[in-house]
């Protein structure tokens, strides 16, 4: 198939969006597809196009500032452009709004198929949006398929759209790259871990990611003993503003409090993965993120809220701990709770972790269930 992806987020940018496009898009390459990504950076001049091949995938990155109406004017241009040259079989919008939209209109507006995933935000916080609730609704109407990473962001698009065709199509995570493996003794020296307890986050922390609660827990868990925390993914602007404050109010913290700026290297990450003894993922709302499925790949055990794809992934007491995200004051005291468990039980859960994300969270399932929807399969509108 020839496979057009618009996306707003595509390496080098950083976030989960950005590595499920990549993951997606190299997916379909090494399966013999033939793989065009239009990405839509902020980053770039307005309308700025920069084309070129990247492995085995053609990158068209386009210079598109929010609201910029006359710059997604010449984004379909350019989806017209490498429609004529290409001939597209499906649309893939990466992203609800603008991506989905634009690639709903376009398969429309060109005679060919759209697949539109639903990520999360997109949805969560859209539909509150004034200026954006109409492309949602209008997108959700119109794509031919629609693919959401967790069955809670399935259930909101049948309800926005009517259609009952909406289809689970969660993430996945190679578990051959994120495995376990022995502390890194020189990264352990780097952050002066010796009888500590390591606590992590990893992604940008922010807001809806349990920013205070993150910090709070630290705080109470170390009361109790010495722990530290490492923030791998760093803090977007107002979350930094946030942690500033918060050791101004408990300096005696500071030592002890790591962040690591964005991770590109895979390795890199695994080993910093492999240093902590609980990961937390404290969310008020979130898609499927990818940095529970790599923690439970690294057979590292998990503490996470049970809102939107999480609790698809973590199963209470048997692969990981899950608190209600209207109870993320409890969270130090849940740290707590899952270290005197014990090393044995943390072990337990985190190996059944990596059991259940190497079965039911493979690559090769994620392709098949997307392939299955650009090819028309359930998710065809009256099929």
């Amino acid at each position: 198939m020839r496979v057009l992806i618009i996306t707003e987020r595509y390496p080098p940018q950083i976030g989960g969006v950005a590595v499920s496009t990549c993951r997606i898009a190299g997916s379909l390459a090494a399966a013999g597809h033939c793989v065009h990504v239009l990405n839509l950076r902020a980053d770039l001049e307005a309308c700025l196009v920069q084309s070129g091949p990247e492995d085995a995938v053609m990158v068209h990155r386009v210079g598109v500032q929010p609201g910029d109406d006359m710059a997604l004017q010449l984004v379909g241009n350019i989806i017209c452009d490498l429609h004529e040259r290409v001939g597209f079989d499906i649309l893939h919008g990466h992203y609800l709004t603008p991506p989905g939209y634009l690639a709903a209109f376009h398969a429309q507006f060109l005679g060919t198929r759209s697949l539109v995933s639903v990520r999360g935000n997109d949805v969560d916080r859209g539909m509150f949006v004034g200026t954006q609730l109409p492309f949602v609704r209008w997108t959700l109407e119109h794509a031919d398929a629609i693919g959401c990473v967790s069955r809670e962001l399935v259930h909101k698009c049948r309800v926005l759209s009517g259609r009952e065709d909406v289809r689970y199509t969660p993430n996945s995570v190679d578990a051959e790259v994120f495995r376990p493996l022995p502390p890194d003794p020189a990264l352990a020296r780097s952050f002066g871990i010796d009888g500590h307890t390591v606590l992590g986050f990893v992604g940008e922390l922010r807001f809806k990611k349990g920013t205070l609660h993150v910090l709070e827990a630290f705080r109470q868990v170390r009361q109790s003993g010495p722990c530290k925390l490492l923030l791998v993914g760093g803090l977007r602007g107002p979350d930094r503003s946030a942690l500033r404050l918060y050791l101004r109010q408990h300096p005696e913290l500071r030592d002890d409090l790591h962040v690591v700026e964005y991770i590109q290297d895979r390795e890199e990450l695994i080993r910093h993965y492999n240093l902590m003894d609980l990961v937390l993922q404290p969310s008020l709302w979130d898609g499927m993120p990818n940095s529970v499925l790599e923690a439970m790949a690294c057979a590292r055990p998990v503490l996470a809220s049970s809102a939107g794809g999480i609790r698809d992934i973590v199963t209470h007491g048997e692969t990981g701990l899950l608190i209600s995200p209207h109870e993320l004051q409890r969270l130090g005291e849940g740290c707590l709770e899952a270290l005197e468990l014990g090393e044995a039980e943390l072990r337990r859960m985190a190996a059944a972790a990596r059991d259940y994300v190497s079965a039911a969270h493979r690559p090769q399932q994620e392709l098949e269930r997307l392939t299955e929807l650009y090819r028309g399969g359930r998710a065809a509108r009256g099929g």
